[in-house]
């Protein structure tokens, strides 16, 4: 996890991320490394979190962090890479956190309202670059006026296929969010009927076609893959929640974690 800047003397801008770990006990749990061998090396799951925000302040970012890599990542560290996707709000130009943005944020940024963010980190440069965004409204059902409810759910459909060019591996991403009032907290819901699907601004209807992050040398590398990520304001008694945190390896209906 990494610090962030103060933007005020009673302002503590922190960005956190805490990662699955899978490769570090015996017998692996949930075993990726099977899961992508058995399925001609490449690796598909879901995974879905719900979120709670307290005191939502003026700069957050929350949701699922995925083709996470290396082992043990940390914001401190500029090898990290990473896609995400996040429930995402920047009143400001002044993004207070020590993790920073490109200019492909432009677009979304200065807004007092919330969205759904798809990111990537794919350099050394300490910085996420968007790749897709949505504007939240109030037939998503995750906003109550312009904050998000409490316990809404994130969730990722990721698909990694040979249908790059020349036959490479490229990475097919869904994103689906919904609200307490549909799914409530302490529920596990993979019926995507349930939810409301991400209509990105760019890449509508889904999936998001990405061959940035692919899992090549898996089996080698171990990468931690999956975590969930945090940046927000920890003054004023603000804090973060998550929870019924699920992941789901191919069409399986064991929940391996």
């Amino acid at each position: 996890k990494g610090k962030g800047k103060g933007k005020g003397s009673a302002d503590i801008f922190s960005a956190i991320l805490l990662s699955l770990g899978w490769w570090k006990v015996t017998p692996e749990n949930p075993d990726l490394d099977q899961a992508w061998s058995e399925n001609n090396q490449l690796l598909n799951y879901e995974t879905q979190v719900k979120i709670k925000l307290v005191g939502q302040g003026d700069h957050f970012m929350h949701g699922i962090s995925f083709r996470l890599s290396p082992q043990n990542p940390s914001w401190t560290n500029n090898n990290i890479r990473s896609y995400g996707i996040s429930y995402f709000k920047s009143v400001d130009a002044d993004w207070p956190f020590d993790v920073g943005l490109d200019t492909s944020f432009n677009a979304i940024i200065n807004d007092s309202d919330p969205y759904i963010v798809l990111w990537e980190k794919i350099n050394n440069n300490n910085t996420l670059s968007l790749l897709d965004y949505k504007k939240l409204t109030m037939s998503d059902g995750v906003l109550n006026g312009s904050n998000l409810k409490d316990w809404v759910t994130i969730v990722v459909k990721l698909e990694e296929k040979f249908t790059g060019s020349g036959g490479t591996r490229e990475n097919h991403i869904s994103g689906f969010i919904q609200g307490p009032d549909n799914i409530p907290l302490g529920t596990i819901d993979w019926d995507y009927s349930d939810y409301n699907i991400v209509s990105w601004n760019t890449n509508d209807p889904q999936p998001v076609l990405d061959d940035s992050l692919t899992t090549t040398d898996f089996g080698t590398d171990k990468p931690d893959e999956i975590g969930i990520h945090a940046f927000h304001e920890s003054s004023k008694g603000n804090k973060q929640y998550f929870s019924d945190f699920s992941l789901k390896l191919d069409d399986s209906s064991n929940y391996q974690w």
